[in-house]
């Protein structure tokens, strides 16, 4: 799967805000499917594999979950926070046996324990409920990208009920525990040797009956409201990469715990600079005497730092200054920066005074012998340069 693409969670098929235990039991679901022994031959299966033990291989690491979680898989690729990129390899691992794999993996003494009962009770599962996460696309400028800024935004999300305190219903009652599931809010039916887990159609779930609902949020226990939240950009942030606010979100019913509020940045091309990965990318005027004769110049940086710029004697049109660590601040590794390339435009006048031209003439005097045109070799490797040449 492509770099830009993966989508862990996806991967493994749980949610964005699945526990350890969860996350651990997908993996082990999605890695028997998915194991090279059962699947000789499939080169499709394969690459599954490793993507599974990947997906797995950061998100049971804390540190590089958090990363993933707030910044997306190319912070992780880059080496965001030092994390040494995407984290530990598991794509090359070499079991001699598929039973050498569960012992592992999984452990040999519960394996199938593991296996046939990944899900949990019912009840352990409504107890781990939470709220639906909330998303937003926030606009931002290279400026505040390269420094950093805040935002204060509104949103709406559903909160607790204060009414019923979440219960969903009336004051003075209580929800009653439904008798068909028991209060697991599911009911197990047999299927030959198996047996299967379904929600209860009484409760549709929920473990309780509300007969007396509350009016305020219809028996639902949650209401819709508005908060302000402050979004704190940090400096280096690239286009299409995310920032995770945790709990922030909208909560869920029945006293559940809250999901997070995730921003997707989207950062607005500017009129000077652009970037690549951590550099950037600009282009410099320089007139014909500067670019003949060199010259110091200077240039005003995102952060408005003054850049001094030195040009030897005889620079050409098109030609490239690498200022090194002048360019895009790196995510999370404070004072580290990318370089700045300066790409030389050199400006020919196209009017000029009658002192300025006759200057010229004097000069065309001195190179008149030189009037047969030089070729010079076609390129065929594409120019890196995308930006405008004006």
């Amino acid at each position: 799967m492509p770099a830009a693409t993966k989508d862990f969670y996806n991967i493994l098929g749980v949610s964005r805000g699945a526990s350890k235990d969860e996350i651990k039991r997908a993996y082990r679901r999605k890695a028997i499917e998915s194991h090279p022994d059962r699947n000789k031959g499939n080169k499709q299966a394969e690459e599954r594999f490793k993507d599974i033990n990947e997906a797995y291989s950061i998100l049971s690491d804390d540190k590089k979950k958090q990363i993933y979680d707030q910044y997306g898989y190319e912070a992780l690729r880059r080496g965001a926070g030092n994390a040494g990129g995407a984290g530990a390899n598991f794509t090359d691992m070499n079991f001699s046996s598929f039973s050498e794999f569960f012992e592992e993996a999984f452990g040999a003494d519960n394996i199938f324990d593991n296996f046939f009962n990944q899900g949990g009770s019912a009840q352990n599962r409504s107890t781990r409920s939470r709220g639906t996460d909330i998303q937003y696309e926030l606009e931002v400028s290279l400026e505040q990208a390269f420094n950093g800024t805040s935002y204060d935004f509104d949103l709406s999300k559903k909160v607790a009920c204060t009414h019923c305190n979440g219960t969903g219903a009336r004051k003075g009652t209580s929800p009653s525990r439904c008798e068909d599931c028991n209060g697991n809010g599911q009911i197990r039916q047999n299927r030959g040797i198996f047996s299967i887990n379904t929600t209860c159609p009484s409760c549709r779930g929920e473990g309780v009956i509300i007969e007396n609902p509350c009016h305020s949020c219809s028996g639902h226990g949650v209401v819709t409201k508005k908060k302000q939240v402050k979004v704190k950009i940090p400096p280096g942030i690239a286009d299409g990469q995310s920032i995770r606010i945790t709990g922030e979100g909208s909560i869920s019913r029945r006293g559940g715990s809250a999901g997070d509020l995730y921003f997707k940045i989207r950062v607005r091309p500017d009129d000077h600079f652009e970037r690549e990965n951590d550099n950037l990318y600009c282009n410099a005027h320089v007139n014909i005497p500067q670019a003949v004769l060199g010259a110091v110049l200077h240039l005003k940086n995102l952060n408005n730092e003054t850049i001094k710029i030195t040009l030897h004697p005889g620079i050409q049109h098109g030609d490239i200054l690498r200022i090194k660590h002048k360019g895009m601040p790196k995510l999370q590794r404070t004072g580290d920066r990318g370089d700045l390339m300066i790409r030389i435009h050199i400006i020919v006048p196209k009017k000029l005074d009658r002192k300025t031209e006759q200057l010229y003439r004097n000069i065309a005097e001195l190179t008149k012998d030189n009037d047969t045109i030089s070729l010079s070799k076609i390129r065929t490797k594409k120019s890196f340069w995308s930006f405008r040449s004006s």
